[in-house]
């Protein structure tokens, strides 16, 4: 089994989660979740940047799926400096962070697309 394609979709369960407990610590003010939310949003960075490594290495990544991991971990390290920024009190980067979340999810499913319509295309060796 390859590792990009758990990764991603361990990126992709991790976005998702990180969503539904960013929505409860602002709108129910569910404390409790403030730091799980922290410690899974570094543990995020981690898996794009080795995601990141690899489809730079890969001679198979397509140029599409290098311009979205790109950015997607410049948008997850700019996510992770709002995240401390609120730690600190800066309340008015709340609507940020939201809306940045919102958009790694979006692209997070973007490069899974780009990732699974580009396996699709290439021939799979006959194993028969």
């Amino acid at each position: 089994m390859k590792l990009a394609p758990l990764l991603g979709t361990v990126a992709l369960v991790g976005v998702i989660v990180q969503v539904i407990m960013g929505l409860e610590i602002t709108g129910a003010g569910v404390d409790s979740f403030i730091m799980p939310h922290v410690i899974i949003g570094i543990l995020g960075l981690v898996i794009i940047i080795v995601l990141a490594v690899t489809a730079f290495r890969a001679k198979t990544a397509t140029i599409y799926s290098k311009l979205i991991i790109t950015i997607l971990t410049i948008l997850i390290l700019l996510q992770v400096g709002l995240g401390f920024q609120l730690l600190q009190g800066a309340d008015a980067m709340i609507t940020s962070h939201e809306a940045n979340g919102f958009l790694i999810l979006i692209l997070t499913l973007a490069m899974g697309t780009v990732t699974m319509a580009s396996a699709r295309k290439r021939p799979q060796p006959n194993t028969s």
